[in-house]
């Protein structure tokens, strides 16, 4: 099955800015106006939005089916980074680990040092280390709490690492 690949409306780009500022942070929003061109991936079969894209074709989030939350990718990320405050959406891991995360490894708890207080499980977290350098994106297992209460267990799960890409 072919997915349809649809230029975005007026009316839909406000719909997602409004959805990136809920779900990463007030002022998110600004990574649209990165692009001069942004278009909808359509499933064909449901109808509904599963990927957004910028003109030259990279893939900015894809669209979680059970919940419709946006999923950034690396290059989503990279640019988030610049705009949401420090430490919004981070996962401040220890350098020790960072080659191990920067190649796809998950995070563990013992390894966090500092983590966004709104982080909850589930949520899409960027993964970077003491130097505020980007080594990968994940989904959150545990709560900001959790995170640096516990000493075992993995924290996040590494989804897309700077390496792995490379």
């Amino acid at each position: 099955m072919n997915h349809m690949r649809v230029k975005a409306s007026s009316h839909f780009l406000l719909k997602l800015a409004a959805l990136i500022d809920a779900q990463f942070s007030t002022g998110a929003s600004r990574i649209l106006e990165k692009f001069k061109d942004i278009y909808v991936i359509i499933s064909p079969s449901t109808g509904r939005p599963r990927m957004i894209i910028n003109g030259e074709g990279n893939r900015l989030f894809s669209i979680r089916a059970s919940d419709f939350r946006l999923i950034p990718t690396l290059y989503t990320a990279k640019l988030l980074k610049d705009i949401v405050e420090y430490p919004r959406l981070r996962v401040v891991v220890c350098n020790e680990v960072s080659e191990f995360i920067a190649k796809g490894g998950n995070v563990f708890a013992r390894h966090v040092l500092i983590v966004d207080d709104n982080i909850r499980a589930g949520d899409e977290v960027m993964i970077i280390n003491e130097y505020d350098e980007l080594l990968a994106i994940g989904r959150a297992k545990l709560s900001a709490t959790e995170m640096l209460f516990f000493t075992r267990g993995v924290a996040v799960i590494t989804r897309e690492s700077v390496m792995s890409n490379a």
